[in-house]
């Protein structure tokens, strides 16, 4: 199975790297993180300590290593600054199938840079890692995340109403999907 394959997966795209993590990564992951934004819509804790960002960033750097999914730090080209995260997580080998998540730091956000990120991961996870189906969520008020997910292919399913909790409340999420034989 590719997720088991020693050697980290790097991405790039004409504006992007995608690359491995690294403890360098943690001062402005926790900047990334600690944005009321990122939180918003998302099952990440709001205002984290660094502890609490610490940790975050090591479950997702041992994603690889222990083959349960890939996590990328986008890094722009130009500037070397680290904007964001996408992953590949909660993969289920018998079906094929894996979970996507992103955020992206609010300045970094309306460039394309989510669009051009998840375009990188999504070919990546049908051609290279024979992976069927990717699933995403969004919350109802998160239509900036919807249109990244449209440009690249993932279809609305379907409402999963008071699915998850969080900022106090259960949330409806929306899924998403983007399946390799039929929207490639």
């Amino acid at each position: 199975m590719l997720f088991r394959r020693r050697v980290f997966p790097e991405l790039s795209t004409p504006r992007l790297r995608l690359r491995a993590a690294a403890n360098k990564d943690l001062s402005a992951y926790h900047r990334i993180l600690s944005h009321p934004e990122t939180s918003a819509n998302s099952e990440l804790p709001a205002n984290p300590d660094l502890n609490q960002s610490r940790q975050f960033l090591n479950k997702i750097s041992r994603l690889h290593k222990n083959g349960s999914g890939v996590a990328w730090m986008i890094q722009t080209l130009d500037s070397q600054t680290l904007i964001g995260s996408i992953r590949l997580n909660r993969i289920d080998t018998k079906s094929s199938c894996a979970f996507v998540a992103y955020e992206l730091y609010r300045q970094h956000q309306n460039k394309g840079y989510a669009t051009e990120s998840l375009g990188a991961v999504v070919s990546y996870a049908h051609a290279r890692g024979n992976l069927n189906r990717l699933e995403a969520w969004t919350t109802h008020d998160n239509p900036a995340s919807e249109r990244v997910l449209n440009k690249n292919g993932f279809q609305y399913e379907g409402l999963l109403r008071q699915k998850v909790y969080f900022q106090n409340k259960y949330q409806d999420i929306k899924v998403f999907g983007h399946v390799a034989n039929i929207d490639d």
